[in-house]
């Protein structure tokens, strides 16, 4: 092979982390009423300018389906401009889709204060397509999720997030250039985008910030938060990735270590949310980590654990304080402390 080649293979191994080789693979949903158009973006995804776009037959929860498209390297739709929104209305016309497709319009993290943001990318929200008198806000609920609804036209119509949709997913354009030795990786979810949180306080330890800002734990080359909220592990999921991180996946023993000490130097009750799940893939001993994407080293289950239950969301994982912080299978929906996760020196979130 030629040697040039096989450096550029090598950079592009090097700059994918949630490489495709971790991604569960999912036969193309093939469809009679359109045409693929592959491009850059792999067999099953439309390209449109230099986006790439997936639009499901099947039906999950908008969690769910963020999972999956965080699985094939992408996210839930988000809308830039009408044209944009014209182009996926158009595309959902054309294959005839029943009911309606999600997109990663929420308000999850703010429910009823008219703050819409989307989905994980956490960037400002243009509502421009909304149908008319939406969103309809409800008292009861989670009403906190947006989709294309066939019988609106596919304008945007709020919808209760835990109801089964079709959904659209987006990702970048990858972009190789004319030089060998380059690649360019274009990222739609910019740390710019951010959203604005008070750090999370304690008395019961001191904070370490070094390069990772107020209320993070520095700890080799990764920085942590814990949390003395709870809330189930899905909103637990956009709380970190909000704050440029994601649920805590342990590569090591000793980090393991290290985050359990720090629950019991906080006295966390009940247990704290980990990134550990087999929502994608449920009773099947498939454990992973979060939107991460990589193999899942399960060295620290509980004795008898994990225990599989033919009833109820038992798919995620969380530090069991009455098992010394040992891992434990809880009710996805369940409400819980989180553990907080991200890179060393990664730009930092602006508080107020």
């Amino acid at each position: 092979m030629n040697s040039k080649v096989c450096l550029l293979l090598l950079a592009v191994v090097a700059l994918s982390k949630a490489s495709y080789d971790y991604a569960p693979k999912y036969s193309a949903f093939k469809y009679d009423a359109a045409k693929f158009v592959a491009g850059g973006c792999g067999p099953g995804w439309h390209q449109y300018n230099n986006r790439c776009y997936w639009f499901s037959r099947q039906k999950l929860n908008w969690y769910t389906a963020s999972m999956k498209c965080a699985a094939m390297g992408g996210y839930l739709v988000s809308i830039d401009q009408s044209h944009e929104n014209t182009y996926v209305r158009h595309m959902l016309s054309v294959y005839g889709v029943r009911g309606g497709s999600w997109l990663g319009l929420n308000d999850i993290l703010r429910p009823n204060k008219h703050r819409w943001c989307w989905g994980f990318v956490a960037k400002p929200c243009h509502k421009f397509d909304w149908y008319s008198n939406e969103p309809v806000y409800h008292e009861h609920g989670d009403y906190n999720c947006g989709m294309f609804k066939r019988s609106y036209k596919y304008h945007w119509h709020v919808d209760s997030c835990g109801q089964k949709n079709h959904y659209v997913c987006e990702k970048p354009l990858l972009y190789l250039k004319s030089s060998f030795f380059s690649v360019q990786l274009v990222s739609k979810a910019s740390y710019d985008y951010a959203p604005k949180y008070s750090a999370f306080k304690y008395d019961a330890a001191k904070f370490v910030a070094g390069g990772c800002g107020p209320g993070w734990h520095q700890y080799n080359n990764r920085c942590y938060s814990f949390s003395r909220q709870k809330l189930n592990w899905y909103t637990t999921s956009m709380k970190c990735a909000a704050m440029g991180g994601y649920l805590v996946s342990i590569d090591q023993s000793h980090e393991n270590t290290y985050v359990r000490h720090m629950l019991s130097v906080y006295g966390v009750r009940g247990g704290s949310w980990l990134g550990l799940n087999d929502i994608l893939r449920p009773n099947k001993h498939r454990w992973c980590w979060g939107f991460v994407a990589k193999p899942c080293h399960k060295f620290d289950w509980y004795s008898n654990e994990p225990v599989y239950h033919e009833h109820g969301d038992y798919n995620c994982g969380m530090f069991k304080r009455s098992y010394k912080y040992h891992w434990h299978v809880d009710s996805c929906g369940q409400k819980n402390h989180y553990v907080c996760e991200k890179p060393l020196g990664k730009p930092c979130v602006c508080v107020y």
